[in-house]
């Protein structure tokens, strides 16, 4: 059995010390900041041997070099064996770096090898974890600190033990294929990991099983699966919904988020998990350290903008797009209806400062919405992998109706706080890049479509990108850009 690693005091004060001295440095993006490239497919040489990167994943990000770009990427040698390297790799902002997991690499404490990745989750100091399918039908979830010293851990497993459930019980898979990977973690900036979690029950199976939850482990280097006394059961299936008398929690989506302030999770709520006939209401809540869940956020219950008692109701909730910052600020993405008609989409925002119920007084903002527009009058025609940062700052990526050209587009912005009703009079949106702008640091090449962004705690924002030459010929490649 492997040593388990404390989360000593000395470590707390280390993260401590690294995020604070983080954070003091200007967010990117209220600074102005510099948009510079990362990688370029085919063009840069990965960190294998005569191996140029040639796929690029969306990336996530972070603010401590070494480990500041994180991404899932394949890099081919240019001589024999021209054998495909298919991993997760964490650079810095000048795009060297080092894998952190490859496919056919053994899983440490299973024995098994990765074969697929789910998306990664980072903290400020470059902490990570991440989902993976393993060989012999097994999966987990791992962790790799932020001390590279310290070798890849492993969260829980397939067939861990359950804490805090009677019975028999273990983690399962939730895979619908062969080829996808398992649930997606995060990992907040002192250390604590939260995944959502299937649970396999022995036979008989109860009628209303406890199958589903939302876990944490804090075990200071994420060895939580040779420990599962570190893994504790936050919220499970079946547990009330302290603020909806009657209701309990029933499923829940697989994406969550972490911080210090607490966690941020999708569920579906009923009266009675067992009723099939039941409609179940979906909704966002947010679970402070060490108090019960609250909702922020409940489908056909009121929604900003709701100018009148029956205004606007929160309709559906995207199941990925959803963080919590250190403060506490919740950023969601929803539809609304009106009389009964899906009426728009916005990025909402709720301030750690506020319950957010009932709306329309104190509901979540609507920070950006569909259809709303940039300062040059781009009209969104669709919003897309939203971010936030530690002052609450949303960045997005937008399809976009370029007002100069009437064509369609994509762009990368940054909607800065405040997020205030209505919309517009809060903080302005800063446009990172629009398709036909110039790439800064590759002479004659242009900005083409672009692809899933994300931002940094500290306010960096990564994204990816398809580029091409301004004149012929005209070669189109796939890039990472940071801008900080």
């Amino acid at each position: 059995m492997p040593l388990r690693k404390e989360k000593t005091q000395g470590e707390l004060l280390i993260r401590v010390a690294l995020a604070l001295a983080l954070w003091s440095v200007p967010v990117a993006a209220s600074a102005g900041g510099t948009l510079k490239t990362v990688v370029v497919a085919k063009d840069t040489l990965s960190p294998f041997p005569d191996a140029p990167y040639q796929r690029l994943g969306d990336p996530q990000v972070g603010d401590h070099d070494p480990s500041k770009v994180f991404f899932f990427g394949t890099a081919k040698p240019t001589v024999k064996p021209k054998v495909t390297k298919k991993c997760l790799f964490a650079l810095n902002s000048a795009g060297t770096g080092r894998p952190l997991s490859c496919r056919g690499d053994v899983a440490p404490f299973s024995g098994q090898q990765f074969r697929i990745f789910s998306k990664i989750g980072v903290n400020a100091i470059g902490e990570s974890t991440w989902g993976s399918l393993l060989s012999g039908d097994q999966n987990g979830i791992f962790h790799q600190h932020f001390d590279a010293s310290i070798d890849l851990s492993t969260v829980a497993l397939v067939g861990s033990t359950v804490p805090h459930v009677t019975g028999a019980l273990y983690f399962v898979s939730d895979l619908t294929s062969s080829k996808s990977p398992p649930f997606p973690s995060a990992v907040s900036d002192d250390g604590l990991i939260v995944f959502r979690g299937k649970i396999n029950l022995p036979v008989p199976i109860p009628a209303n099983p406890i199958d589903d939850g939302v876990f944490i482990c804090d075990g200071g280097s994420g060895d939580c699966s040779g420990f599962p006394n570190l893994i504790q059961a936050v919220v499970l299936k079946n547990d009330g919904v302290p603020d909806r008398p009657g209701y309990q929690f029933c499923a829940f989506s697989p994406t969550v988020d972490a911080s210090t302030y607490g966690i941020v999770f999708r569920a579906a709520i009923k009266l009675n998990c067992a009723d099939t006939k039941e409609k179940s209401k979906i909704g966002i809540f947010r679970k402070p350290r060490p108090t019960p869940p609250t909702t922020i956020a409940l489908e056909r219950e009121a929604a900003n903008p709701s100018p009148v008692p029956g205004g606007a109701l929160y309709d559906e909730f995207n199941p990925v797009h959803l963080a919590i910052n250190n403060s506490g600020d919740v950023m969601f993405h929803a539809s609304t209806t009106t009389g009964g008609v899906v009426t728009s989409e916005f990025l909402f925002f709720c301030p750690g400062t506020s319950t957010c119920q009932p709306a329309p007084g104190t509901a979540a903002v609507n920070a950006v919405s569909f259809g709303g527009t940039d300062a040059d009058s781009n009209r969104f025609t669709s919003l897309q992998t939203p971010s936030m940062d530690e002052e609450g700052n949303i960045s997005f990526t937008a399809s976009v109706k370029i007002t100069a050209t009437n064509q369609g587009g994509s762009a990368v912005y940054v909607k800065h706080v405040p997020h205030e009703i209505p919309p517009g009079t809060g903080g302005p949106i800063q446009r990172i890049v629009l398709t036909g702008d110039p790439v800064p640091d590759q002479p004659g090449a242009r900005f083409k479509n672009v692809f899933g962004s994300a931002n940094s705690p500290g306010g960096r924002v990564a994204f990816r990108s398809s580029i091409e030459n301004s004149s012929p010929p005209r070669s189109q490649r796939v890039g990472l850009f940071l801008f900080e």
